[in-house]
């Protein structure tokens, strides 16, 4: 990797897996102080629910591609990180859909269901499926789950982005 020695590549593995998880989960944290928020107020505000929409889509995909290659345990920090992540997004997107409006309700509900029927499928994917009569293997599954991995990474990124529009 990049013309590093392996055990180089060990250092840094062994560093960036801790540290990862720390500023992942502190990220993935800064949602709390949204939930205290709405639970104080009693109300959602003008929070939108579309970065926790993407963040339980991220952190989901995460989750099974760190399952579904698990391995030798070389994923535990992408489990951990976004395993707290999930948790933390299925809090505050309970408490988001508890205190908003019905309207609002409604829409969350509309623009949820198709992300999360994707994701329950790709789970189902990456443990049972045939792809052209050819079972899953766990390179194939981790090859896939991890380009979505990324491509809803970069999405979940822009998330923010729907807070800017006021």
């Amino acid at each position: 990797m990049f013309g590093l020695s392996k055990e180089a590549v060990t250092i840094i593995s062994n560093i960036m897996g801790p540290l990862g998880t720390l500023l992942a989960c502190v990220m993935f944290g800064s949602s709390i102080g949204v939930i205290r928020q709405v639970i104080r107020d009693k109300s959602i505000g003008k929070f939108s629910y579309i970065p926790y929409l993407l963040q339980l889509c991220n952190c989901s995909l995460w989750v099974i591609y760190a399952l579904g290659d698990w391995g030798d345990g070389s994923k535990l920090w992408c489990f951990v990180a976004n395993g707290l992540g999930l948790i933390i997004v299925i809090m505050t997107y309970s408490v988001y859909t508890y205190y908003c409006t019905q309207d609002k309700k409604r829409a969350l509900l509309k623009t949820s269901v198709m992300p999360v029927i994707a994701i329950i499928a790709f789970a189902v994917y990456v443990v049972f499926a045939d792809i052209a009569g050819k079972p899953t293997t766990p390179e194939v599954a981790a090859l896939a789950s991890g380009k979505a991995c990324m491509i809803l990474n970069i999405i979940m990124y822009l998330g923010p982005c729907a807070g800017l529009k006021e």
